[in-house]
C-alpha cells in the first residue's frame, strides 16, 4: 500500500511478503509466515526506511520439524532508527554471563530512536534429534553480526563536556558465533523411557565494540563440557576489555526544560488550503517510557498529548471542529484530519497541549514546574 498526502507533502508505503510453500519446507520467520516487509516514510520533517528491525526481522526458515536453517536480517536508515539488539540467548547461556551484562547498548538504547543507519544478519542451523539404533544426537550452531551508526543529541560521557563520538555520531558493532550439541543413549523399555547423555557441550565467542571517542572493545570466549551426566565436567571463560566505556550523562537531568514539540505545520498561517491536515511533530515518542539517570537514581517519564483540537474563531466560545487524530508508526507525529473540509475565509486556531508524567510506583503522576 502506498499513500501520498499532498497537503502535508507526506509519502508513506508498506510492503509485505509471505512465504509458506512445499508443505512448510520454506516458511517466513515472522507472524503468519511473513518473510519480508518494508516501511518507507518521507515528509518535510521526517524520513525513514525499515526493512525489518532487530525485534521483528525478515527472513526464511528451510527445514522439516525441528531440523532446519533459519536466516534473519534487518536494514534501517533515516530519522527513526531504534536501539541495537543484545546477542542471542544461546550465546549468553554458553558463556554463562547474565544477558543484562551482555546488552552493551542498553544505556544508549534508552535515549530512544534517532538518526542513523543500522543493519544486521543472523544464521542458525539445527539438526533436531538424529537417531541411530539406541544412540541419539542433536546439534545447533549459529553466527551473526549487528552494525549501527547513530546520532545521539544532548548527550555526553561522564568526565567529558563534549558530545559523544564525532558531533554526536557514535558507532557500535557486535559479532558472535556458537556451537552446541549432545550425544547420548535412548532407552525405550516397558519399565523405563529416558535419554541418558554421554557427552554434551558448547562453545561461543562474542566480540562487541563502541567507537570512536571513546573507544571501547569487549570480547568473550566460553567453552563448557559435561561427560557421563556430570561425572566429568568443566567450563572455561575468557574475557578481554580494552578502552573506556562511556557512562551516559544527559545534558538535561530531567525532562523539564526540554522542547517537546519540534515542529507544527502548516508553517504559513495565511491562505491555508481548506483541505489542510494540521500536523505536529514531537522530539520524543508519545506515551513511551523515557528513562533518565539522576542524582536520585533512575527515573521514568512519559510525554502525554493532553489535547489536539481545532477551533473556529469568531464564535462566542470557539466552535470545535470535529475530526480524528492519526499517529505515525513511531508515535512522534500526530495529524488532525477534520471530518469536513475547513470553512473558507475563516480563522482557525490549532491547540496542542502536552504534559510530563513521572512513574511513582504503579501510578503515573503529572510533573509540575514551579
Amino acid at each position: 500500500g502506498m499513500m501520498y498526502d499532498f497537503n502535508n507533502q507526506t509519502f508513506h508505503a508498506n510492503f509485505d511478503v509471505y512465504v509458506n510453500v512445499v508443505g512448510g519446507l520454506f516458511q517466513g520467520v515472522g507472524s503468519n509466515y511473513r518473510a519480508g516487509y518494508a516501511v518507507m516514510h518521507f515528509d518535510p520533517s521526517d524520513w525513514y526506511v525499515h526493512m525489518g528491525t532487530p525485534t521483528d526481522p525478515i527472513g526464511i526458515r528451510v527445514g522439516i520439524g525441528s531440523a532446519g536453517i533459519t536466516t534473519k536480517s534487518y536494514f534501517m536508515v533515516g530519522n527513526q532508527v531504534p536501539g541495537s539488539p543484545p546477542p542471542p540467548r544461546e550465546v549468553a547461556n554458553i558463556l554463562g554471563v547474565d544477558m543484562r551484562k551482555l546488552d552493551y547498548m542498553r544505556d544508549l538504547n534508552a535515549l530512544g530512536n534517532g538518526r542513523g543507519i543500522a543493519f544486521g544478519s543472523r544464521l542458525d542451523v539445527s539438526t533436531g534429534d538424529i537417531n541411530f539404533l539406541i544412540l541419539y544426537a542433536n546439534f545447533s550452531a549459529g553466527l551473526g553480526f549487528d552494525l549501527m551508526l547513530k546520532q545521539y543529541t544532548s548527550t555526553h560521557c561522564e568526565g567529558s563536556s563534549g558530545p559523544i563520538g564525532i558531533n554526536g555520531w557514535y558507532a557500535n558493532a557486535q559479532a558472535y558465533a556458537y556451537l552446541q550439541g549432545e550425544l547420548g543413549v535412548k532407552v525405550n523399555l516397558w519399565f523405563i523411557k529416558a535419554k541418558f547423555p554421554i557427552i554434551k557441550g558448547g562453545a561461543a565467542v562474542l566480540l562487541q565494540a563502541k567507537l570512536p571517542n571513546p573507544f571501547w572493545f569487549q570480547g568473550h570466549l566460553g567453552v563448557r563440557v559435561d561427560v557421563l551426566g556430570g561425572l566429568i565436567s568443566g567450563n572455561m571463560r575468557f574475557k578481554l576489555a580494552i578502552g573506556n566505556e562511556c557512562k551516559i550523562i544527559r545534558d538535561h537531568p530531567t525532562p523539564i526544560g526540554i522542547d517537546v514539540i519540534s515542529d507544527f505545520s502548516p508553517h504559513d498561517t495565511n491562505q491555508v488550503d481548506v483541505f489542510t491536515a494540521p500536523q505536529v511533530t514531537f522530539n520524543f515518542a508519545v506515551d513511551k517510557n523515557i528513562d533518565i539517570d539522576t542524582d536520585q537514581g533512575k527515573k521514568t517519564y512519559r510525554i502525554v498529548m493532553e489535547e489536539f483540537e481545532l477551533q473556529e474563531e469568531g464564535q462566542s466560545s470557539g466552535r470545535l471542529i470535529p475530526g480524528r487524530i492519526e499517529w505515525n508508526r513511531a508515535k512522534d507525529v500526530a495529524t488532525f484530519y477534520s471530518k469536513d473540509v475547513l470553512l473558507s475565509l475563516s480563522k482557525v486556531k490549532a491547540i496542542v497541549k502536552v504534559s510530563f508524567k513521572e512513574q511513582k510506583g504503579a501510578t503515573w503522576q503529572t510533573v509540575y514546574m514551579e
